[in-house]
């Protein structure tokens, strides 16, 4: 009776330590699979972070080159308002002094 008992637990055991082997099996598995995920995300993380990066450097150039543009065409704006003014100041000179006669 004691050696069936015995028998009985033996093979409980033996099917616990298989149900856990399974378990562990799995659980490694999931493992595996979890951290190849994990470096997928990684990498398509740091591709996207080297594509937002490259976009930010052209947007930069192209914010820089029209920042460029524009500090040019405000020159020219500049250089047209002096020549108008000049000019404004000649004619308001002349018919100054026209007027003075």
């Amino acid at each position: 009776m004691l050696q069936n008992l015995s028998t009985k637990l033996e093979n409980k055991l033996l099917e616990n330590c298989a149900d856990l082997l399974e378990r562990s099996a799995k659980l490694e598995n999931r493992l595996v699979e979890n951290c190849a995920d994990l470096l997928e995300n990684k990498a398509k993380l740091e591709n996207r972070i080297v594509e937002n990066c490259a976009d930010l450097l052209e947007n930069s150039t192209k914010l820089e080159n029209k920042l460029v543009q524009n500090c040019a065409n405000l020159e020219g704006k500049l250089l047209e308002l002096h020549e108008s003014t000049a000019k404004l100041e000649q004619n308001v000179d002349f018919r100054w002094k026209n007027q003075v006669r």
